[in-house]
């Protein structure tokens, strides 16, 4: 099955709630309809293009009035404690475009051919999931775990001046990163998204049918070609069986090496 490697890393992303994967779609020109003031502001205050940060909310910009909004009830989380539906277990404290990570600098003169090759994810990489209801990591929890323990971004130079980049938990869901002097940064926000459909084996409680991401910032910044830090930023939305969708915001941090 197209993407099964990338889906079984996801499913790590899942509790035990019985899911079986059906399939991956690539909906590579669709932008999710957020509702209005459902999805929360990344920490440092970022939201999908064409939504602004409103008290801790993302708001359609042009209206400030929608901040702090409750979850609607057919959108909340359904909990099931030790049968949970998902387990998100997303990244930490990055999210800062350009940037060497948490104590980096901008680099200087890194030339594409820097970036060019596999690195892998380290211990120190982590998530942070915030969702609409309960379902939140809480803060920033280790990316990689006993049922994911291996994550790599593979980059090979498009010839065009830009890199292709192939994160292995979504293998099917390509990135074009184009280089500066700050570090290489995703350049197809406005039309990446990476869907994965689900074929639920239950109704009570509900569980996730498709799941939907885009991404708002992907940056990968080296100084020696051997050493980088990867930050992103995505959104994410989960509609279940009952029809009710939930938001996402999750920001990875990870410190990287290259194979």
């Amino acid at each position: 099955m197209a993407g099964k490697r990338g889906l079984s890393r996801v499913i790590g992303w899942l509790s035990t709630g019985a899911l079986v994967v059906g399939a991956l779609a690539l909906g590579c020109t669709y932008s999710p309809d957020f509702q209005n003031g459902s999805l929360k502001c990344s920490p440092d205050g970022q939201c999908p293009r064409g939504y602004s940060c409103v008290l801790q909310m993302c708001c359609l910009s042009g209206d400030p009035t929608c901040g702090g909004l409750a979850p609607p009830p057919d959108a909340s989380v359904p909990i099931d404690s030790a049968d949970s539906h998902f387990e998100t277990h997303p990244p930490g404290s990055g999210g800062h475009p350009g940037t060497g990570g948490a104590g980096g600098a901008p680099v200087v003169g890194a030339s594409a051919a820097a970036y060019v090759g596999t690195w892998s994810f380290t211990s120190a990489a982590t998530l942070d999931t915030e969702c609409q209801g309960a379902d939140s990591s809480g803060g920033p929890v280790p990316f990689l775990t006993a049922g994911n323990p291996k994550s790599t971004i593979t980059i090979s130079d498009n010839g065009d001046g830009t890199l292709h980049a192939v994160w292995s938990e979504w293998s099917d869901c390509t990135y074009t990163l184009s280089v500066d002097s700050t570090g290489a940064h995703g350049a197809d926000a406005d039309t990446w998204a990476c869907e994965y459909t689900y074929t639920p084996t239950k109704t009570t409680p509900p569980q996730i049918t498709d799941q939907l991401w885009i991404y708002s910032s992907f940056d990968l910044v080296t100084a020696d070609g051997r050493s980088a830090t990867h930050d992103g930023l995505y959104f994410r939305q989960d509609t279940y069986n009952d029809d009710s969708i939930v938001y996402c915001t999750q920001t990875l941090h990870a410190p990287l090496t290259k194979q």
